[in-house]
C-alpha cells in the first residue's frame, strides 16, 4: 500500500511511518487458528487529545512523547508525504488493503447477517468465568 521510502516499519506491535504510530495490531494464537486485529487511525481532533494522559504502560520507542507527537494519522501522512505511492482517500487506502489481503490469502466476504449468526455457534472461548461465593 505504500511505497518504499514512505518510512513504513514495525515497532513494537505498532504500524509506524518512522517513529510515529498510525495503527495497532494484537493477536492471538492456539494450535489450530489465529486471528490478527489492526487498528488504522485515519484523522482525529486534536483538541480532543488534550484529555488524555500520558498511559502508565507504552511501548519503549514512544517514551515520554504526547500523543500530538507520538501519532499520525494516514489522512495527514498520505497527503502530505511525496514518497506515498500516491495520494489516497479513506476509500482508496480501504480498497488497496483489501487488494493487498486478496492478493495473500483467501477471502470470503459474508454478509452482516451470517457473520452475526457465526458468533451465536458454538466455539472455544478463551475466557473464563469464575464465580465466587459467600463461604
Amino acid at each position: 500500500v505504500f511505497g518504499g521510502d514512505s518510512g513504513f516499519n514495525l515497532q513494537e506491535n505498532d504500524y509506524c511511518f518512522y517513529t510515529k504510530k498510525f495503527g495497532g495490531n494484537a493477536q492471538a494464537v492456539s494450535r489450530t487458528r489465529f486471528v490478527h486485529h489492526t487498528s488504522f487511525l485515519w484523522s482525529y481532533d486534536p483538541l480532543n487529545m488534550e484529555y488524555l494522559s500520558l498511559p502508565s504502560k507504552r511501548p519503549d520507542y514512544r517514551g515520554t512523547r504526547s500523543h500530538d507527537d507520538f501519532l499520525i494519522t494516514l489522512e495527514n501522512y498520505s497527503s502530505n508525504n511525496p514518497h506515498v505511492k500516491a495520494t489516497l482517500t479513506r476509500n482508496e487506502f480501504e480498497q488497496a488493503v483489501e487488494n493487498e489481503m486478496r492478493a495473500k490469502f483467501d477471502v470470503e466476504d459474508v454478509d452482516l447477517g451470517t457473520a452475526q449468526a457465526f458468533l451465536k455457534e458454538e466455539h472455544r472461548r478463551s475466557n473464563k468465568f469464575v464465580h465466587l461465593t459467600d463461604g
